[in-house]
């Protein structure tokens, strides 16, 4: 599944879940490009409840997972320009 933080000019923070390859994949999108890559590993299972929170801070997205911290993802723009919060899949 993916979760994104969108504005009017692409994905501010781009989370993919990809359970075949046992990590999360951490991007944005800026007018048509993805830029650099985090990768984290991932810290649950198919089938089994999580607690998922992301909170903005100075300078990051701190995201964390059942209480652990997974990442601190920096901010690649302006968190005040975020519109919507997307989940798919």
């Amino acid at each position: 599944f993916t979760i994104e933080l969108l504005t009017h000019h692409g994905s501010l923070m781009h989370m993919d879940v990809r359970f075949h390859e046992h990590v999360i994949v951490f991007n944005n999108f800026h007018d048509g490009h993805w830029h650099a890559e985090e990768r984290h590993s991932l810290p649950f299972c198919i089938g089994t409840h999580f607690h998922l929170k992301i909170k903005n801070h100075p300078g990051h997205f701190k995201v964390t997972v059942n209480g652990l911290v997974l990442a601190h993802f920096h901010h690649r723009g302006n968190p005040h320009h975020i519109t919507a919060f997307h989940i798919r899949g």
